[in-house]
């Protein structure tokens, strides 16, 4: 009987849901740009003197903040049980 669990070598969930090791990098280098891109929006405009309209693109900019890292981690995780399995 073939061995079972996350570190055997045959086809794991994420090869037979059509997912490879570019896919991830790639999500996971656009997460970390967005979030970067993000942040900087915030230390840009927290350097200028901020109106309402200012802190609305702060509170839009934190907002995709949060999405961007949660895929960021994903992905990164993806890729270790790509590496792993």
């Amino acid at each position: 009987m073939a061995p079972r669990g996350p570190l055997s070598r045959g086809k794991g969930w994420l090869e037979k849901k059509g997912v490879d090791q570019r896919i991830c990098f790639t999500s996971f280098l656009a997460a970390v740009i967005t979030a970067l891109s993000c942040l900087g929006t915030v230390f840009l405009i927290k350097g200028q003197l901020a109106t309402a309209f200012d802190e609305l693109l702060i509170l839009l900019a934190l907002t995709m903040l949060v999405p961007a890292l949660v895929i960021a981690l994903a992905a990164y995780i993806a890729l270790i049980i790509l590496r792993l399995g």
